[in-house]
């Protein structure tokens, strides 16, 4: 074979080769990007799974809240049948006047943490403005929707003055409050609330049915942002005094 044919047939070989190397590397490329497509579209799926169990945690959250407010109302009903049974839930702080019996739920939802209180031994200050009652049907807010709210903030509240050990911690009284007022026609709940002076705010639940709460804040904010309204947050750590103000 001549030299010429030589260098022929080994560029000829190159050529080859180098072709071959460029299709491995193409087919490599897209072999990548078909992977690369499929986690995104994995992450994209593992993301809509969370969002949905997400969802189902809120939608369980809530309808834990209001089954309880719902169940606490039933339980009292028949108490209320008799005037025994009236002083006695009135003597508890429970329906107050204000009310006129228009929001059941929202009367069961306090009623129910007043009795809590009552048994656990904590101070619980309700103060409602007269316009309160009045402003609910005017402000667009569902009645669910605001027993849920109280719910969640009240329940906050109270799990975080049963956590203070009040013999470890004298100056620290165990104590709540819920303030409902109208400020400029919106309604405002603030909830306060002592906290344990040994642990940091937080809004996790120490009950053992964790899927039911601990998505309580978040609930209360997208409710909030439904209608336009806001929720601040202030802490005093020398008070240990925690304020949530809910403003619709």
């Amino acid at each position: 074979m001549s030299s010429l044919a030589l260098v022929v047939a080994i560029a000829a070989i190159n050529l080859l080769v180098a072709s071959l190397g460029i299709w491995v590397v193409e087919r490599l490329e897209s072999q990548n990007e078909i992977l690369a497509a499929e986690i995104e579209s994995s992450r994209m799926y593992q993301k809509a799974l969370e969002n949905r169990v997400e969802q189902v945690r809120r939608y369980r959250h809530d309808a834990d809240g209001l089954l309880r407010a719902i169940e606490h109302a039933l339980d009292n009903s028949g108490a209320l049948a008799s005037g025994e049974g009236e002083r006695r839930l009135l003597d508890e702080g429970s329906y107050p006047e204000f009310w006129d019996g228009a929001y059941p739920l929202v009367q069961a939802a306090i009623d129910l943490h007043r009795h809590q209180c009552s048994m656990a031994g904590i101070p619980f200050r309700c103060s409602i403005s007269d316009d309160f009652g009045r402003s609910i049907a005017d402000s667009g807010v569902e009645e669910a929707e605001l027993c849920i709210v109280l719910q969640n903030l009240l329940d906050n509240a109270y799990e975080a003055n049963c956590r203070i050990d009040v013999s470890m911690e004298p100056r620290y009284a165990r104590m709540m409050s819920l303030d409902a007022r109208v400020v400029g026609g919106r309604i405002v709940l603030e909830v306060a609330n002592r906290t344990a002076h040994s642990e940091q705010p937080s809004f996790a639940t120490q009950k053992p049915q964790r899927e039911l709460h601990g998505v309580g804040l978040t609930v209360v904010q997208d409710i909030a942002r439904k209608h336009g309204g806001t929720v601040t947050i202030s802490f005093d750590a020398d008070t240990r005094l925690m304020r949530i103000a809910c403003r619709l």
